[in-house]
């Protein structure tokens, strides 16, 4: 999981993507989200929670997944259009 948050934000800062808060924590449990960027309401996460991802949703918050099957450039290009959304 480290190796590929890591290999994630190496991929996002190539691409120009600004720099994520890692480990935010948010909403009335205090969920953490992996990478985030709260201004934009952006969340990558790596687990799956029904409760956390719906009430981030609620609160118009795009929730981006990532896992082993996720392709890294179709993450980067995921997180870099919903934060030019909330721009």
């Amino acid at each position: 999981t480290d190796f590929s948050l890591a290999e994630c934000v190496v991929a996002l800062a190539k691409a120009g993507v600004p720099v994520p808060v890692p480990g935010y924590t948010t909403g009335p449990q205090q969920w953490p989200i992996e990478l985030s960027w709260p201004q934009s309401r952006v969340a990558v996460v790596i687990d799956n929670d029904d409760e956390r991802d719906g009430w981030l949703r609620e609160h118009q918050w795009q929730v981006i997944r990532y896992d082993e099957g996720t392709e890294i450039g179709s993450l980067v290009d995921s997180v870099r259009d919903a934060i030019q959304e909330h721009a």
